[in-house]
């Protein structure tokens, strides 16, 4: 697939007024804000980038649309906090309102990935601008979607907001970010087999949304990084990177559709924000699709454990009813697990809690519809193996030790991270039945 054949599918897929991965972004982005409508061409822009995303692409920027005859603002994320980077949270996102309003900008653009992209992206839409993003990093599939990651009074939510009016990002720039982001983005984009999968379940056994629509953007995704490891992705191949980066925007799209971040982030995103909220801030983070995509072999592996038992055919409903625990026991337990965390957590969590006669009937009801709950997942899903040989193969991590987390904490993920969110996953249906505890203790997970 060339550049130009790429660039028309992602202008079908997304709905991004302006999609474009090119090798020379200066000029068309000028020309696209000049000519937006509503007003003069001379417009008040605010560029939003951290200090390492100012210097390789942002400085160029804001040159090159002063010589274009706009009005650039500047507001540089901070870097105060522990390892240097800043992150996704109230107060950044507070901090960048207030400079949008100061500004009085018509226009927000991110340069930067992650969290530059997810601060800018909330701050706009909290401030009623539309906004843009110059894609610095192919490390994440949140550039197109209509949601931002935001680290709100300690836990990690998925911010409902709105996507950018365009996404633009250089192939040069792209190819040469560092090899780890561009693992990153191979890990967030793996994790369609099982977050597809939780969505599935979901819709089943809570009867939420379901859309296949989004379903074959996540799988349009899927193909397109199909053969993308060996030596293609580790020596920054041109075709495989911009290939990787389709992928990413065209997922972004599939979460815009389905107007949540439910059809690509399932129980390994949670995992991912498990270890993001409870790591120890005097060190350094890992990268959050690297983490995802560890977390991906995990749950897959829990997938395989699901699919080759019947959950509730041997399953003593009564005894298992019986010996649930009360909420004031779930409460007493998170509140000692998380600490300070816990006030804001536990309205999610006691959202997803049941009585006794609840879990009942869900059991009931579940031993009925399995096989036909089964049916509809095995077709979504990739053995664990699989997705470990296609991270292995790409020179990404593949192991929790690989990302920095011993088997303790690992398991701990597995085990508390279903609190976190009211979406229900593998790991909660694990848990409805009982057999949660003795999967995360069996899995080899470092």
């Amino acid at each position: 697939m060339t550049l130009a054949q790429l660039n028309e599918l992602l202008a079908q897929r997304c709905d991004a007024e302006w999609v474009w991965i090119g090798e020379d972004i200066m000029a068309p982005l000028a020309r696209f804000i000049t000519l937006q409508p509503g007003g003069p061409s001379h417009r008040r822009l605010l560029l939003i980038a951290d200090p390492v995303t100012w210097n390789i692409a942002g400085k160029a920027i804001d040159n090159h649309l002063l010589e274009a005859g706009h009005t650039v603002s500047r507001h540089l994320l901070s870097s105060s906090r522990a390892g240097g980077k800043a992150a996704c949270d109230d107060e950044e996102v507070g901090l960048a309102v207030n400079q949008i309003r100061a500004s009085d900008c018509d226009l927000v653009i991110a340069v930067g990935a992650g969290t530059v992209n997810d601060v800018a992206k909330l701050a706009a839409f909290r401030s009623e601008r539309p906004y843009l993003v110059v894609a610095t990093a192919p490390s994440m599939n949140g550039y197109t979607s209509s949601t931002a990651a935001v680290l709100s009074s300690g836990i990690k939510e998925s911010a409902p907001c709105r996507g950018p009016i365009a996404c633009v990002a250089d192939i040069n720039l792209l190819c040469n970010a560092p090899y780890r982001m561009i693992a990153a983005g191979l890990g967030d984009l793996v994790s369609r087999t099982v977050s597809m999968a939780d969505w599935y379940l979901s819709h089943r056994v809570l009867g939420t949304g379901y859309s296949t629509l989004a379903i074959d953007l996540v799988e349009e995704s899927g193909r397109l990084c199909d053969g993308l490891g060996g030596e293609k992705l580790p020596q920054r191949n041109s075709v495989a990177v911009a290939r990787l980066m389709g992928a990413l925007l065209i997922s972004g799209q599939a979460m815009a559709q389905a107007g949540s971040s439910a059809p690509a982030s399932g129980a390994e995103h949670l995992i991912s924000h498990y270890l993001d909220m409870t790591r120890d801030p005097r060190q350094p983070g890992e990268l959050h699709g690297c983490q995802v995509g560890v977390a991906t072999i995990a749950t897959a592996a829990c997938y395989e454990l699901l699919l080759a038992v019947e959950p509730t055919s041997s399953l003593n409903l009564a005894k298992r009813t019986a010996s649930m625990p009360s909420w004031p026991q779930v409460e007493e337990e998170l509140s000692l697990h998380f600490g300070e965390l816990a006030p804001a957590l536990l309205p999610h969590a006691r959202e997803k809690n049941l009585s006794s006669v609840e879990l009942h009937q869900r059991l009931v009801r579940m031993a009925s519809e399995w096989p036909s709950i089964r049916a509809g997942l095995s077709p979504l899903l990739r053995p664990a193996s699989a997705v470990r040989e296609q991270l292995s193969s790409a020179g990404a991590p593949v192991s929790f030790a690989a990302i920095g987390v011993d088997a303790v904490r690992a398991r701990d993920a597995l085990w508390y991270c279903r609190h976190i969110r009211a979406r229900y996953t593998v790991l909660d249906l694990a848990a409805d039945i009982g057999v949660l505890q003795d999967w995360t203790t069996a899995l080899p997970l470092c």
